[in-house]
């Protein structure tokens, strides 16, 4: 066969169309594991939430305000931080904020979220539950209460996580990697 004047055989061709096939193979390859790659990191990706449930009663021992936490999102949140702020000041942990808005340690109950633990896919809980009479008051009181949580995926993403009532939608969530 000539192409462009010159003789080519062949071999020369068939070598040629398979280099080409081998390299529309390799790119098609790598295009494919950079999808797999991006659908396993949405398959695993956790997101954090909180709400504010309210209960009062006619009789206010009866009353009750809750801070729950959820993970809405679709894989595990592994928390790697938690810190808590009261009227400008970071405080020590869920428990001093706690004595700090209820200033009495039976008026309800709170779950620490310490480093390390992971909160399963749409895994809820109280956060800080306050019952009777101090209900009313913690809730006057939590808009004062920032609190930032930083978590992680088991594909190591990272995302911050703030509940500050200063915020216009009250909360929101950076990814951080």
């Amino acid at each position: 066969m000539k192409l462009f004047g010159k003789h080519i055989s062949n071999q020369a061709i068939f070598t040629t169309m398979a280099t080409i096939v081998s390299i529309c193979a390799l790119v098609v390859s790598v295009m494919q594991t950079y999808y797999q790659h991006k659908y396993l990191h949405a398959a695993a990706w956790p997101h954090l939430e909180t709400s504010l449930e309210r209960y009062e009663d006619k009789d206010s021992t009866k009353n009750t305000t809750s801070v729950k936490l959820m993970n809405k999102g679709i894989g595990p949140a592994i928390i790697e931080s938690v810190t808590y702020h009261y009227k400008g000041k970071q405080i020590d942990g869920i428990e001093t904020l706690f004595q700090l808005i209820t200033k009495n340690k039976s008026a309800g109950s709170f779950k620490p979220v310490i480093q390390g633990k992971v909160i399963a896919q749409n895994e809820e809980f109280d956060l800080i539950a306050v019952f009777g009479t101090k209900a009313k008051e913690f809730t006057e009181n939590i808009v004062h209460v920032k609190m930032t949580i930083v978590y992680s995926s088991v594909h190591d993403q990272r995302w911050e996580y703030i509940v500050d009532a200063t915020l216009p939608n009250s909360s929101k969530t950076t990814k951080l990697n």
